[in-house]
């Protein structure tokens, strides 16, 4: 007889599914993620903070103008125009002293290698480890868009006001 714990129910068919319905559903789920994603525009990204390393999806390198895989942290903030930098580091540093759990949203610059100039959206969350004075963030997990022709729209818009 298997004994129910925390780590596992007693019971196979966990809400109803069987183990494999239950992968079946997670399949479809990650799949209607996937194209929620695409439909969107949006790509993924992940900081390791304590490895300073930023990582990205396909379409998120091609929007920040990045190779794809790892890269350094500083390599990614120097992807971000010049002019933009001093907000970009202000909306870091408040992320890193919040209390984890919010969204922080950026709007900024980056110059691809190729010298293009591109707006892109940065939401993001820091993860935070350790308990009380150990606590520290570990990570930051986020997406990103492109909205260069979002941003000409509204500078047109404001022009023509104007």
């Amino acid at each position: 007889m298997i004994k129910k714990n925390n780590l596992m129910p007693a019971d196979p068919y966990v809400n109803g599914r069987s183990p494999r319905n239950a992968e079946q559903a997670l399949r479809d789920s990650e799949e209607r993620l996937r194209i929620a994603m695409e439909s969107a525009g949006l790509g993924t990204w992940d900081c390791n903070l304590l490895t300073q390393e930023v990582s990205g999806d396909e379409r998120t390198c091609k929007i920040i103008g990045l190779s794809a895989g790892c890269v350094p942290f500083s390599l990614f903030l120097l992807a971000i125009h010049p002019e933009d930098r001093k907000k970009a580091n202000a909306c870091l540093a408040d992320a890193l002293s919040s209390s984890g759990g919010e969204l922080h949203h950026l709007e900024v610059r980056v110059v691809h290698t190729n010298g293009e100039v591109h707006w892109v959206a940065i939401d993001g969350k820091v993860r935070f480890e350790g308990q009380g004075r150990e606590r520290r963030p570990a990570r930051c997990i986020g997406t990103v868009r492109e909205i260069t022709e979002a941003k000409a729209s509204d500078v047109d818009a404001d022009f023509s006001a104007g």
